[in-house]
């Protein structure tokens, strides 16, 4: 028998192993905890760099990104619309990833529907990959980004995929009644329309039939998978492209999409900053996520009220517009947003010291000295803009909000709103610049020329007729210009009218912030990794 010491013995023995091992846990723990610590100590001596400007990423905001990706964790955004775009696309690789990571952080995007152009000699699909693998659900804990890429025979009819593109609607000669007639019937009556022109002209109607229909689709596409216990299923052409086949939802969800291209980028209204209004919010102003679509949603809403009070003021006089829609305004459900472009033309080319205003912060790739690796390969810094790579980071004269060069407005939909009957739902849109001709505004005296954009910027114009965003259109490099191959309709001609822009420069440095705070949004690690395009090596 086992006598009573030896079973106290064999407990002492199984109490020590017991402690060890807690002690080698404990230990493991400490190690790793202080390891992280000195890996973001090593980003941080990184970041502040030769230029000696420190990174605005913290250990603080390091644990707060990994917590938000805690489950049950509620998202501050989620009372915001779903907001979509539809895109289609042709040879954009340069700019994508920037667009697509300045929308997701900006405008909280959540789901990208892309078509690309027959014609494009580039496939978007591995920046949509990685996309899809950072942002995509249950890659960080949020809302994920749904990418979505259509080619022709999702959303083209058949005659049209099939090379009989006669048959279109005509929009070169339609006059803005492009299914008067077919495009064939119009440019077989016209003289002296000869094969080539007969090809260009082909070319520049089917590209627009190809928009308009695009839009259509898509919009309806988003409409019902946001739809009340809707079930959207995609074909198998498209469904093997995006991040789910089919999406679920129990609850209706309100959807805006936006028609914003892939050099255009939603931003605040630069002179609703300059102004002598209220100050913006906070977050507004500091580009935190999703705030340019939370002070779109915000300031439609007080609109909306000051319509309001408008119709109750003067309810006893006869009404000169009995629709929801008036010339002036248009409709709530599509929201005017004026454009603004900005040239090509560099802040400073000095090679000596760098005012403060020529710096922006960029992704900046750490040397390998060869006597030690670094222990963050990429760090964020402040750059000359000349070196950054970004579009909204170099770039700061823009023009005029009078300029003509702006040209016409997109807009915002409303989608989950509009009535069955509108043309948006029919065989194609009317235009981009205008989906629906009796819910978005025509152009007028009162929305053309920097309306839009400057308050009291016209003589009839009201306060709210003022957009609070604008779209920031990029003319970008003379190399990134014509980096779309075969492209006839841009030439040297129309790049210098339109990058040869000096007006003004944005002083507000607003939009400067974005990649520093996606970054602490996301992580300096996923940051990269989307963004790899632009990380400026050390020399």
């Amino acid at each position: 028998m086992i006598s009573t010491m030896a079973i106290a013995r064999m407990r002492r023995r199984d109490l020590w192993v017991f402690l060890i091992f807690i002690g080698f846990f404990a230990n493991s723990v400490v190690v790793v905890f202080y390891s992280h610590i000195a890996t973001e100590h090593c980003e941080r001596i990184y970041a502040n760099g030769d230029i000696g400007m420190s990174v605005v990423t913290s250990m603080l905001s390091s644990f707060a990104v990994q917590d938000s990706g805690t489950s049950g964790i509620k998202n501050k955004n989620d009372d915001l619309p779903v907001f979509a775009i539809c895109l289609l696309t042709r040879d954009d690789l340069p700019i994508l990833p920037e667009w697509i990571a300045y929308h997701y952080h900006a405008v909280n995007l959540r789901h990208l529907v892309v078509a690309v152009d027959p014609v494009s000699q580039t496939d978007p699909k591995p920046i949509f990959d990685n996309f899809r693998k950072h942002l995509g659900n249950n890659a960080n804990g949020k809302d994920g980004l749904v990418i979505e890429q259509w080619s022709e025979p999702d959303f083209m009819p058949k005659y049209f995929v099939d090379g009989d593109q006669g048959k279109a609607p005509n929009f070169v000669g339609g006059k803005g009644n492009p299914d008067a007639q077919t495009w064939e019937e119009w440019y077989t009556k016209k003289k002296n329309f000869g094969p080539r022109k007969r090809r260009d002209q082909t070319l520049i109607n089917s590209h627009r039939y190809r928009q308009t229909r695009f839009l259509s689709r898509c919009s309806e596409h988003l409409r019902d998978t946001y739809g009340s216990g809707s079930t959207s299923s995609l074909s198998s052409s498209s469904s093997s492209s995006s991040s789910s086949s089919s999406q679920k939802n129990k609850t209706p969800k309100t959807v805006w999409m936006s028609t914003l291209d892939s050099d255009e980028f939603m931003a605040v209204n630069p002179w609703t900053m300059q102004s002598e209004r209220p100050t913006l919010p906070k977050s507004v102003l500091r580009l935190e996520p999703g705030s340019v679509l939370r002070w779109l949603v915000d300031s439609t809403e007080q609109r909306k009220e000051r319509k309001r009070k408008h119709q109750h003021q003067h309810q006893h006089r006869p009404s000169n517009h009995g629709a929801e829609t008036s010339d002036e305004e248009g409709s709530d459900l599509c929201l005017q947003i004026p454009r603004l472009l900005f040239g090509a033309v560099e802040l400073s080319r000095d090679t000596g010291d760098t005012p403060a205003s020529d710096l922006a912060h960029g992704l900046v790739g750490n040397k390998d000295t060869g006597e030690r690796k670094p222990c963050v390969p990429v760090s964020l810094r402040l750059l000359p803009r000349p070196s950054n790579k970004m579009e909204t980071l170099r770039w700061k004269f823009h023009a005029a909000p009078d300029d003509e060069r702006n040209f016409q407005q997109k807009v915002v939909l409303d989608l989950r709103k509009i009535p069955e009957n509108d043309e948006i739902w029919g065989d194609h849109v009317y235009t981009v610049h205008r989906p629906s001709r009796k819910l978005c505004a025509q152009e007028s005296d009162n929305n053309r020329d920097g309306r839009l954009l400057v308050p009291g910027g016209g003589s009839n114009a009201t306060e709210g007729l003022v957009s609070p965003v604008v779209a920031f259109h990029y003319i970008g490099s003379e190399e990134r210009y014509f980096s779309r191959p075969d492209d006839f309709r841009r030439n040297k001609r129309k790049y210098r009218d339109r990058s040869n822009i000096t007006h003004a420069r944005d002083e507000t440095g607003w939009i400067d912030q974005w990649l520093e705070r996606f970054v602490e949004d996301v992580g300096i690690e996923t940051s990269s990794a989307l963004l790899s395009p632009y990380v400026v090596q050390q020399t």
